[in-house]
């Protein structure tokens, strides 16, 4: 998702896969910090891009994002365009 839950809280990227696929730390954070917003839903475990939905699953996929978060009011006040970028080596998003 290029934009998740953008009326609901703070909006966020996720990345959700259906092979098992967990992205480097080390790589993620490369130049600036980018903690996985799915964390929580994923029982602690970063950067995994596994997602199955269930009643007692704990698949989110993984949400590498900086941070705060905005709000959909804080994209209503600076409008812009929303990009992403995939090869077979990486996928970016870009806010222009």
């Amino acid at each position: 998702d290029i934009l998740e839950y953008v009326h609901d809280f703070g909006s966020m990227t996720s990345f959700h896969s259906g092979k098992q696929c967990k992205l480097n730390r080390t790589e993620v954070n490369k130049f600036t910090p980018m903690p996985d917003a799915n964390v929580g839903g994923n029982l602690g475990e970063e950067y995994n891009c596994y997602t199955e939905y269930c009643g007692t699953c704990h698949s989110l996929g993984c949400a590498p994002n900086v941070l705060p978060l905005r709000t959909g009011q804080q994209w209503a006040e600076r409008p812009g365009i929303v990009a992403m970028e995939r090869t077979a080596d990486f996928a970016k998003i870009f806010f222009i």
